[in-house]
């Protein structure tokens, strides 16, 4: 969803009425607030995923499920496997099953975010009839490590666990292993590209792991050019590819811009120096701007929920994407402030409580409608329920190594 570019571009999505707006935003995220989030995923999210689905109530079958034939052929043809999904339509929970079935041995699933592999280890383990760490799914996030080593054949890590799986013991830390899944893997950091670029590197050269299975997984990655990078790896020089054709619901979106998002807003000339065009008030990066940004925010947010109850019902959800930490404070407190009784505001962010970060999926607080502040923890193998609006600062903050 975020855009590194310095052209401004918001996108507002509705069932009915969608509209879509651009805001630049980025700044440096302050040091607080910060918890020990293994801590929290240990104790928490299984407790609260158990919420979902009840014990006794029958699972739906998932597009993945219904190409299980497909997918296995195509896997079986070839070292690297790339499988093209849209969201929602359960590669994540059902390829790691089928593929730990066919293949008789453990899989290893690398997920790009530390909440994305928590959620995905628990909701495959319910789906199993499993206890999270105690049989056939485990996880492994930073310092924590939920597993039975002689059990658990379904592993969930981040980028960075498989990265130092690597570093430390080669080839021989995936020997146990019958195939390794790469999830979500157009997500662009450090950690992600070095450790495929690390794992297509070992298979090449380690003998041991000629007959592990590489799957490549993403809703929007570029096929042709994950399929040259890999090709050294592939028989014939590429890798199979499979697209899971039947989709999740999709709903006709229209992109608008600033310009919109100010008409929207109802900003008036009052709101600008006369002298300055407004566009160019959100284009710097100083505080003045920031501020400005959130006060756009703010307005335009409360005129889509107030559109969003009268034209698509009740029980919908604004969500509202910001790079930082900081810009998510800023926005949150405008909110707050203006918001309608009734309107609920939650917030999805590594550094956040993870219950509250769990009780903006779930949408099941019976509120006319809900606005949701997210970072981009909220793009990885995470559905956040009847999104009528989406708002994207489409800036991102990131590291340079």
């Amino acid at each position: 969803m975020f855009v590194s570019s310095p052209s401004l571009l918001l996108i507002l999505g509705g069932l009915r009425t969608p509209i879509a707006c651009v805001l630049p935003l980025c700044e440096d995220p302050p040091p607080v607030f910060r918890h020990s989030l293994e801590t929290i995923l240990c104790r928490v999210v299984p407790k609260l995923m158990s919420r979902f689905v009840g014990p006794d109530e029958p699972e739906p079958l998932l597009p993945a499920a219904r190409h299980a034939a497909g997918i296995l052929e195509r896997i079986d043809s070839n070292r690297v496997t790339l499988i093209i999904g849209a969201t929602g339509c359960g590669k994540s929970t059902q390829v790691p099953k089928m593929l730990r079935t066919h293949l008789g041995r453990s899989v290893l699933c690398v997920q790009p975010r530390r909440m994305a592999v928590v959620a995905v280890a628990t909701r495959v383990a319910e789906e199993l009839g499993e206890r999270l760490g105690e049989g056939v799914v485990g996880y492994h996030i930073g310092a924590a490590k939920l597993s039975e080593l002689r059990k658990t054949q379904l592993m969930f890590v981040t980028a960075g666990i498989l990265l130092e799986m690597l570093k430390s013991q080669g080839a021989a830390s995936l020997a146990g292993y019958g195939a390794v899944i790469i999830d979500e893997v157009h997500e662009r950091s450090c950690e992600n590209d070095l450790s495929l670029a690390c794992l297509i590197q070992l298979a090449q050269r380690a003998k041991e792991l000629r007959p592990l299975k590489i799957i490549l997984m993403s809703a929007t990655a570029d096929v042709r050019r994950y399929s040259e990078f890999v090709s050294k790896l592939c028989d014939g020089g590429k890798p199979a590819t499979y697209a899971i054709g039947e989709n999740a619901t999709v709903y006709n979106t229209t992109p608008r811009y600033l310009k919109d998002a100010i008409s929207v807003a109802g900003f008036g000339m009052h709101d600008w120096e006369a002298d300055r065009d407004p566009m160019e008030s959100f284009m710097g990066h100083d505080r003045p701007t920031m501020l400005r940004i959130s006060e756009l925010i703010d307005k335009l947010t409360c005129r889509l929920v107030e559109r969003t109850i009268e034209e698509d019902g009740e029980g919908c959800t604004v969500l509202i994407f910001l790079p930082t930490y900081f810009a998510i404070e800023q926005v949150f407190g405008y909110l707050e402030l203006s918001l309608p009784k009734g309107v609920p505001l939650y917030v999805l962010h590594s550094s956040v409580d993870m219950e509250d970060c769990m009780a903006a999926l779930m949408g099941e607080d019976g509120a006319r409608a809900r606005v949701v502040i997210a970072s981009a923890i909220a793009e990885s193998s995470i559905t956040i329920k009847k999104v009528t609006h989406v708002v994207d600062a489409c800036r991102s903050c990131e590291i340079h190594w």
